[in-house]
């Protein structure tokens, strides 16, 4: 349960994010889409740019709208789990992408294998067939039965007669034929014990194909982020150097449009990986069976962020007044 509350908190943030990162689009290329229409009113421009702006704003609103969506969908699901609305939700804060600790594959597997509860109920259910095996093979035994029995009698049948009796009795007895319910018993235990060998095998191998997956996951996940950090860089320095490259006639109107369309992109990359890294994190830990408080608590501390608190606002917002401005 802390996994999935966890997992739906983080896809709301997401979704947020993402939204505010669609809704920053829109507003760049309306910026773009307006600059276009007033080179043309002047006769600098040409129809075919307008209609390139206008294409790309129209799929910018879009976008805006399966964003809006996704927030709902995404509130919808951690509503479903925590039977409460969803009001504001603390973002994330900066902070150091981190891998695996320890560092060590198989030690988590070997963790996974001893801690999982999937693990501890598979075994469980394995000794209980086993015990049913024996229960039925002893419907096989001999059976004894001891009986005491202890009577006084006052007065019955004359007056002042009193009579004591005691006795004991054993009775020994031994199934020889019942129809082969029996065997047939004893036969359908042992198949259970069998297969229920092959499901401790199974669910340890999942658990260890989720450990392994978790633990790859997670040491990826602190590359994608710095991969998707310097990809917004580039993307900035891109939308720069082409934004002044159309001021002086060296670039056209599409070129600005796909340059801006890609560093939105790469923000949107950017959100995934910061959020899939945290989430991470804790995915490894529950694959483990180790998720307690305290990881929780050390994702608590992460959070206190105000929204878009880790986006790359302030260049994005540059791009956006710097578009407008070259439309005016």
């Amino acid at each position: 349960l802390a996994l999935r509350v966890a997992t739906a908190y983080f896809k709301v943030l997401e979704a947020q994010s993402q939204e505010r990162i669609a809704e920053r689009q829109r507003r760049l290329l309306e910026s773009i889409y307006r600059q276009t229409e007033a080179a043309l009113k002047v006769g600098t421009g040409d129809i075919i740019a307008v209609r390139e702006a206008e294409a790309r704003l129209d799929a910018a609103r879009s976008d805006l709208i399966r964003a809006r969506n996704a927030v709902s969908i995404a509130e919808r699901g951690l509503e479903r789990l925590t039977h409460a609305p969803v009001g504001h939700l603390e973002d994330l804060r900066p902070f150091t992408a981190e891998g695996p600790k320890p560092d060590d594959m198989n030690a988590w597997v070997q963790a996974a294998i001893r801690d999982q509860p999937l693990m501890h109920e598979a075994e469980a259910q394995l000794r209980t067939a086993q015990e049913e095996v024996q229960y039925q093979q002893r419907a096989r035994w001999p059976k004894v039965d001891l009986q005491g029995i202890a009577q006084h009698v006052h007065g019955n049948p004359f007056p002042g007669f009193n009579e004591n009796q005691a006795g004991v009795s054993l009775n020994l007895s031994m199934p020889i034929y019942r129809g082969g319910s029996i065997s047939s018993g004893v036969q359908k235990a042992q198949a259970l014990s069998v297969a229920q060998v092959d499901h401790v095998g199974s669910v340890r191998d999942q658990v260890r194909l989720d450990t392994q997956t978790a633990f790859l996951n997670l040491k990826d996940s602190v590359a994608q982020l710095a991969s998707a950090k310097a990809a917004v860089e580039s993307a900035k320095i891109s939308l720069e150097g082409t934004r002044k490259g159309y001021e002086v006639g060296t670039r056209s109107i599409i070129d600005l449009l796909q340059t801006a369309t890609d560093y939105i992109r790469a923000e949107q990359d950017y959100n995934v990986a910061l959020y899939n890294q945290v989430l991470a994190r804790v995915q490894l830990k529950a694959a483990a069976g180790q998720l307690d408080l305290a990881d929780l608590s050390a994702v608590n501390g992460l959070l206190g962020g105000g929204a878009g608190t880790h986006e790359h606002t302030d260049s994005t917002a540059a791009a956006d007044q710097k578009s407008a401005a070259m439309g005016d």
